[in-house]
C-alpha cells in the first residue's frame, strides 16, 4: 500500500498523469483489500473469544464436551504400527501410529475452560486486531476513500 502511494507521489512529481491514475488505483484497491482483512481479522478474534467464553458455563462446557467426543469417535482407535488410520477424519489430520496420540489430545483440549491468562491473550488479540482496522479505516478517510460500512 506503502509502495503504491510512494510511485503515484514519484509519478506526480514526474509529470506522468497516466502512471498517478494506475498508482493511485492500486493503491485504493490495496487499501480496501487491507481493510476487508483487518475486519475478517476482528471478526474471527471476536468469534474465538466468544467461543472460549462459552466454555466457562455449564452448557458451553458439555457441547465442547460433546463435540469431543463426536471427534473422538470420528477419530477412531489409534492404528497399528507401521500403518495409517482407516476413518475419514484421521486421513484427513494425516494421522499416523506415531501421531495419533497428540492429535486425540488436541481434541480433548477442545473441552477445557481457558485460563484468565488466555482470555487476557485473546483479548489482546481482539484489541490489536481492532486498532488496525480502526487505523486502516481512518487512513482511507483522510484520503476521502470509500470502504465497506464506510456510510457514504
Amino acid at each position: 500500500m506503502r509502495i503504491r502511494l510512494a510511485q503515484a507521489t514519484i509519478a506526480k512529481t514526474m509529470n506522468a498523469p497516466g502512471w498517478v491514475a494506475i498508482y493511485v488505483k492500486d493503491f485504493v484497491a490495496t487499501l480496501k483489500e487491507q481493510i476487508q482483512l483487518a475486519d475478517a481479522e476482528v471478526r474471527s478474534a471476536e468469534r474465538r473469544l466468544q467461543e472460549e467464553r462459552a466454555l466457562l458455563t455449564p452448557e458451553g462446557m458439555e457441547r465442547a464436551r460433546q463435540q469431543s467426543r463426536e471427534m473422538l469417535s470420528e477419530l477412531g482407535p489409534q492404528p497399528p504400527v507401521g500403518q495409517w488410520p482407516r476413518t475419514p477424519l484421521g486421513l484427513e489430520m494425516g494421522v499416523t501410529d506415531k501421531t495419533w496420540r497428540y492429535a486425540r489430545q488436541g481434541i480433548l483440549n477442545i473441552a477445557k475452560a481457558p485460563t484468565a491468562g488466555e482470555l487476557a491473550e485473546l483479548k489482546g488479540k481482539l484489541d490489536l486486531a481492532e486498532e488496525k482496522s480502526s487505523r486502516l479505516k481512518t487512513f482511507a478517510r483522510f484520503w476521502g476513500i470509500p470502504f465497506p460500512g464506510a456510510g457514504y
